[in-house]
């Protein structure tokens, strides 16, 4: 105000808060809330020429934008500019004009983002087999000169929510290794590269996610504590992978408004989870992989005198003990699918197993 700036200007940067805090994961709580919700606000009503095209792309409606669109479509693509390429691309669509220039600025990062699935696709399979036999270790490492150095965070993000177990993922090169780690909950994994500072050139982060730097030689040294740290503050429990439930309903109770409902209690995300409601034995009439290398899991799944469709991502290795006629036990969370001009509901699998009974 003491040098005549506008302070109502500030509404018009509210987009750009929601999706700076949506993309790097701050809590959504507090004041954040209240951001992100008129930030989505503006976003629906006037969006600028940057996410109106990067929108587009990415198949998302404008007047139904949510934090789940930035979480999982505009900020993967932004993101990826930075992981593969440059950054300026991303600040060069946010900051575009006009439609016309922004559109070509889009499609540029819509393509960064799927190169950028497939080299993590082939990463991470590369990094799997780099671990070889886990052979009950509580903490993971692979390191290597091919991991993309924008890549091994969320190559240790895959490994740690596949394996359930800390996970550090490295690109050594001939000047030294950079990497990334993650963690499971109850496990400070910073706390553990404290443990090693001597070995490392410089490393920083918090409870679930930490960056580091080290000489190629220190490597062999650094998994060796990093192991015995874990051997002594890693336990069964710590590593047993759980789940919480707000609902256990009957497949009776949702219907095509349930998800509409629940997105009331938006923005959800890191701090306010979506709901995780669970169904328990229910028949499972139909079982089958779906999608690139049969990754996912498709189910038709009944109870309580209906039957809807479920899927599971990344959980295609399950059709091996999921077998129609089955019963499993669900938790998800209800949305709409839309296909060939039809909507119908859909659970979006998080966990599943075969019923006790």
């Amino acid at each position: 105000r003491m040098t005549g700036f506008d302070p109502s200007c500030l509404d018009e940067l509210l987009d750009l808060v929601a999706l700076g805090t949506v993309a790097d994961i701050v809590p959504l709580i507090d004041e954040n809330r209240t951001l992100v919700r008129r930030g989505l606000e503006r976003m629906r009503s006037v969006p600028r020429p940057g996410l109106q095209a990067l929108m587009d792309v990415a198949g998302v409606k404008v007047e139904d934008v949510d934090s789940q669109d930035i979480a999982f479509r505009l900020g993967p693509r932004l993101n990826a500019a930075g992981r593969l390429q440059h950054a300026s691309l991303a600040y060069d669509l946010l900051m575009a004009e006009t439609y016309e220039a922004a559109r070509p600025l889009a499609e540029q990062l819509d393509a960064v983002n799927r190169e950028r699935q497939s080299m993590l696709e082939k990463q991470v399979e590369q990094a799997r087999q780099g671990l070889g036999d886990l052979d009950g270790r509580p903490l993971l490492l692979v390191h290597g000169p091919d991991y993309h150095e924008g890549l091994v965070g969320l190559i240790a993000s895959r490994l740690t929510e596949e394996f359930y177990r800390p996970t550090l993922v490295m690109r050594a090169e001939e000047e030294g290794a950079r990497g990334s780690a993650r963690s499971v909950e109850g496990f400070h994994i910073t706390h553990a590269l404290d443990a090693c500072a001597d070995l490392l050139s410089r490393y920083g982060g918090h409870e679930r996610a930490a960056g580091f730097s080290l000489p190629n030689e220190n490597i062999p040294a650094l998994y060796e504590r990093l192991l015995a740290y874990a051997d002594e503050h890693l336990d069964e429990e710590t590593l047993s992978r759980r789940y919480t439930v707000d609902a256990i309903v009957r497949l009776d109770e949702l219907h095509e408004g349930t998800p509409a409902a629940l997105r009331m209690l938006d923005p959800m995300g890191e701090g306010n989870p979506e709901p995780a409601l669970a169904s328990t034995g229910l028949l499972a009439r139909s079982v089958r992989t779906v999608g690139k290398e049969a990754k996912h899991l498709r189910l038709e799944v009944a109870g309580d005198g209906c039957s809807l469709c479920a899927i599971a991502f990344r959980m295609g290795d399950l059709a091996q003990t999921v077998r129609p006629g089955s019963h499993v036990d669900l938790i998800y969370r209800p949305d709409l699918n839309e296909w060939q001009g039809r909507t119908s509901l859909q659970l979006v699998v998080s966990a599943l197993r075969l019923s006790e009974t």
